[in-house]
């Protein structure tokens, strides 16, 4: 049984859902919704027994927001209480985690998690109702992807508007393709503070999901907090790489969102969370569209989120892409990996997607091997291409056996140049040859040196300045220059 939400909110708001910012959607039509206009109405229908599962507040017509949740949450209501907020100070904040407010959303934030959440209940009641896949993909995945709208201007005539629009080639028109998700994935991205690192690829058997596995273990192991998600939902198996028996599905968190929280709190140390694909195939249609939101939701609860992707690309794939504080391009050395690369950059260029920051990977690099990766960067047009060595029987032995932590701990080729790579896209965490001063504060050697060159050059200006002034280099100086001058 699917729990019901209240929603409350004044009664011109209920009556007319555009007000909301929600247009077109009819609440009264909504059988897991039922909206109040009054906060007292809600609390008595709370203590006569109604069952709700959360609560979202954006209004009410004889308490305010704040005191209507610190009032749900002293009669005892164990649900999620959501309040709906304008403001984002400190002052606000502080009020609502002092009354036990489990979430405070913003108003563009309420739209985008109001229809994620109406189409989570579609495609649950779907699946309950013992619908058929083909009566799911019957949809057009356009119509099926969240529409959400905010306050944020809208892009200038002559500006190119990328939401709205699928990145699936339309035929008599290759240039209209474009991201619907880019709204949510620029909102994400700033929603968490944890790195996202999207490990993508072209074509399968490249070794994506063992980089994936290889990277979040390594992560681990340097004290963060990581999650490896499986953003391919058809046929991931990115679990099985770590072991884990019962893990916790996408299933699991579009049924119950809190089911990735208490995954965060379970996290062991030194080893990656994982979030597994669905357990059946017929619902990775339906949850396809939930990736980029449960990723932009992993960001607010680990430090570092890997997320292994599929073969087959989709509108949450370029979401993912654009979101990601870096992406892992991995490339093997057959002809048809190389050609399924180049088409699919093809194809972020036309959507719109900065490759600048893409960091490509050639996977298992021998010297009997048909490309090097010079011939991969020259067929790629010059990009710099990383190789990964191979790391024979090892690797496949121990990822088989479920033990990827293992193998990370064991010093294997493979994983050496995973770790190399790490360095390019999380330079913060990899950056493990450090001074002593640097290792103190906690920063990676490239930063460090970073800021002591900085530290050096404004020494030298107020060297300069002290020598206009007296004519002679201060004493305390001396040394400093002479440093100078053998680091120039």
């Amino acid at each position: 049984m699917i729990g019901r939400i209240a929603l409350c909110a004044e009664q011109e708001c209920l009556v007319q859902p555009e007000l909301l910012g929600l247009p077109d959607v009819s609440l009264e039509g909504l059988s897991w919704l039922e909206g109040f206009s009054e906060g007292q109405a809600l609390r008595r229908a709370m203590s006569a027994g109604a069952a709700f599962d959360e609560a979202w507040i954006v209004s009410a017509e004889d308490l305010s927001v704040i005191n209507l949740a610190a009032a749900l949450k002293h009669d005892g209501f164990t649900g999620n209480v959501c309040m709906v907020t304008g403001e984002a100070s400190g002052s606000a904040l502080s009020r609502a985690t002092a009354a036990g407010v489990d979430e405070v959303y913003s108003p563009e934030r309420f739209v985008q998690r109001f229809s994620v959440e109406m189409r989570r209940r579609r495609r649950m009641e779907e699946v309950s109702a013992g619908m058929t896949m083909q009566s799911v993909t019957d949809v057009p995945l356009r119509a099926r992807l969240p529409e959400v709208r905010s306050a944020e201007p809208q892009p200038a005539q002559g500006q190119r508007a990328l939401q709205g629009r699928s990145p699936v080639r339309k035929s008599g028109n290759p240039r209209a393709a474009a991201r619907p998700s880019a709204q949510i994935a620029r909102k994400a991205q700033t929603s968490g503070s944890g790195l996202l690192v999207a490990v993508m690829g072209a074509s399968g058997g490249v070794g994506r999901s063992t980089v994936a596995a290889c990277l979040a273990a390594s992560a681990a192991a340097r004290g963060a907090k990581v999650l490896a998600l499986d953003g391919d939902l058809q046929f991931g198996c990115l679990h099985r790489l770590f072991g884990t028996q019962e893990p916790v599905t996408f299933d699991d968190v579009a049924v119950d969102p809190k089911a990735l929280e208490r995954l965060a709190a379970a996290v062991h140390p030194d080893v990656p969370a994982v979030l597994a694909a669905p357990d059946r195939l017929e619902h990775s249609e339906a949850l396809a569209e939930t990736v980029v939101t449960v990723a932009a939701a992993a960001t607010e609860l680990f430090d570092v989120v890997v997320a292994d992707t599929g073969a087959n690309w989709s509108d949450a794939h370029a979401a993912l892409m654009e979101m990601a504080t870096a992406t892992l391009f991995i490339i093997d050395q057959r002809a048809g990996s190389v050609r399924a690369c180049q088409h699919a950059l093809e194809l972020c260029q036309r959507i719109g997607l900065p490759t600048k920051s893409f960091t490509f990977a050639l996977n298992r690099c021998a010297k009997d091997a048909p490309f090097t990766s010079a011939d991969v960067s020259c067929a790629l047009g010059g990009v710099r291409v990383n190789e990964l060595e191979e790391g024979g029987l090892e690797v496949e032995e121990l990822c088989g056996g479920g033990l990827a932590c293992a193998l990370t701990a064991s010093g294997n080729a493979f994983v050496k140049s995973v770790e190399s790579v790490g360095h390019l896209v999380l330079p913060s965490l990899f950056g493990e040859d450090m001074s002593e001063e640097g290792a103190e504060k906690g920063v990676s050697l490239f930063r460090y040196l970073g800021q002591r060159r900085q530290r050096q050059r404004r020494r030298q200006r107020q060297s300069n300045e002290i020598i206009v002034k007296t004519g002679t280099p201060h004493p305390d100086f001396k040394s400093t220059l002479d440093r100078w001058e053998q680091l120039r």
